[in-house]
């Protein structure tokens, strides 16, 4: 079932809806069947481009034996020699499979001179944590809740590290005690200098986590804009917004690949940039993505993230700051597009590299600029 799921599967939408859409037309599957099959379907996503494009059994059974590292039912009862190596190191099982582990990821070419290629490779064989961020001042709160429930918990400072099992729906005070937030995202403002910041527009809204993560940090108040190109999200990111009780200047739907137009535009003294990028900092939260990656992509991210920032840069108070952020680790959509935005009157003041795949998280990178 398992490999026929694979061989429908499709690009451009993602593999958990395929898997519910086909989980309803298979009612025959229990849960705990669906379970097995949803998890080797990830695990080969997992392996990207170590094998052929086409499932196989002994690739369903290599990808089972390089994802998992303890006793699996699945492979004693199907390949008992791997089941009895499955303790080794994620390097030894490449050997005795005759793999390496760099062909997980074949884009390597394009990557960041910061990123290890061996290293991002080797972290799509396994699922980042779940991580959330305490707001200020409920930190005690939000660990009694937790703990309440039984929920194991890694702590450094704010920053609290979960089980992805863990159901989260009956820990209260969602977005008003505390944050989902991965470990790196938590970490975008840390170099940001904080004066005389005002009036803040985040300009690729999202979800808003960006935005209460700003004012989380900040001890000024605010007057915050926001803005996306998609109504529903940016009415999702209203909702969350106003259950962490953070007022909003304005919100509007703005396609910022075009000129921001007069009605619209106003003068900030900092604006979050956080645009669409490939993702490929997050990929290993979501394997498909890498599976089907084609590189032509890349190219066009990028030019689109150049039209948003020439736009938005014109909306920027002198002296005022652009955060650019990206989940990407290609050089193209971070450090190039940066070096092209950075002439005349915009300064870089810094950018970094917040590097997840070592301690299974995200990777993401993050510019501030400065209008002079």
């Amino acid at each position: 079932m398992a490999i026929a799921l694979l061989q429908s599967a499709k690009s451009g939408e993602p593999f958990h809806l395929q898997l519910k859409k086909y989980f309803s037309q298979h009612k025959k599957f229990g849960s705990k069947d669906r379970k097995t099959i949803a998890k080797l379907c990830y695990y080969f996503f997992r392996t990207g481009h170590l094998f052929s494009r086409q499932p196989t059994a002994d690739n369903l059974h290599a990808a089972v034996f390089l994802c998992e590292n303890k006793t699996s039912p699945f492979l004693a009862f199907l390949a008992p020699s791997l089941d009895e190596s499955i303790h080794l190191s994620i390097e030894e099982k490449l050997a005795i499979l005759g793999l390496e582990g760099k062909n997980i990821f074949p884009f390597t070419d394009a990557l960041s001179p910061e990123i290890n290629p061996e290293n991002f490779a080797l972290s799509f064989l396994s699922q980042p944590h779940l991580y959330l961020r305490s707001r200020p001042g409920k930190h005690e709160m939000v660990m009694s809740a937790l703990q309440s429930q039984g929920v194991d918990t890694i702590v450094e400072g704010n920053c609290i590290q979960l089980n992805n099992a863990i159901d989260l729906s009956k820990v209260n005070g969602l977005n008003k005690n505390f944050v989902i937030q991965d470990k790196q995202s938590q970490k975008v403002f840390s170099n940001l200098p904080v004066k005389n910041i005002k009036t803040v527009w985040d300009c690729c809204a999202a979800s808003g986590g960006k935005s209460i993560l700003l004012v989380d940090s900040l001890k000024e108040k605010i007057q915050l804009s926001i803005s996306d190109i998609r109504k529903n999200i940016l009415e999702n990111a209203k909702e969350r917004l106003a259950t962490a009780g953070i007022p909003i200047y304005n919100a509007n739907i703005i396609d910022l690949t075009k000129p921001v137009s007069i009605d619209t535009a106003r003068k900030y003294d900092l604006i979050i940039c956080d645009v669409p990028c490939t993702g490929a900092g997050t990929w290993s939260r979501t394997p498909e993505q890498l599976y089907f990656f084609n590189k032509r992509h890349i190219a066009n991210y990028a030019e689109r993230q150049q039209k948003i920032l020439k736009n938005v840069i014109q909306c920027l108070n002198e002296e005022g700051l652009l955060v650019y952020i990206t989940c990407s680790v290609f050089e193209a959509e971070n450090e190039a597009i940066v070096q092209s935005i950075c002439q005349n009157n915009i300064t870089l003041l810094s950018q970094h590299y917040y590097c997840g795949y070592m301690d299974e998280a995200d990777t993401l990178y993050v510019a501030i600029m400065r209008k002079q």
